[in-house]
């Protein structure tokens, strides 16, 4: 059984990512404090460093955050729904974002 450190919640808001000079969108499916799942047709190497940029309910500033690409499904499986996408950990967060990035996911 997977134990995740922070609570993960659905939602699905644009999301912009950038690794090294290219900026790319997707879509969120899912969000944490420690993370989130982009969903995109374009993924990233896993332990790339990326950084995204997003908009939360209830947050009037866009959030923006460096991560790490942690694991990537590139396809769906035949047979079994995936969504393409990869599992993004969120780095170096200030306390500000963070209160930000908290308030946000519990206005979900």
């Amino acid at each position: 059984m997977e134990k995740r450190k922070y609570i993960r919640k659905k939602i699905k808001v644009m999301i912009d990512f950038m690794d090294g000079s290219d900026m790319e969108i997707g879509y969120t499916k899912d969000i944490a404090v420690g993370g989130v799942f982009i969903e995109t047709e374009r993924v990233v190497r896993p332990g790339s460093i990326v950084f995204v940029d997003f908009y939360m309910p209830g947050i009037k500033k866009k959030l923006k955050l460096k991560g790490k690409v942690i694991w990537v499904e590139e396809s769906k499986a035949i047979g079994q729904y995936k969504t393409p996408g990869m599992g993004i950990e969120f780095l170096d967060m200030n306390e500000s974002i963070k209160l930000d990035l908290k308030k946000g996911i519990n206005n979900i």
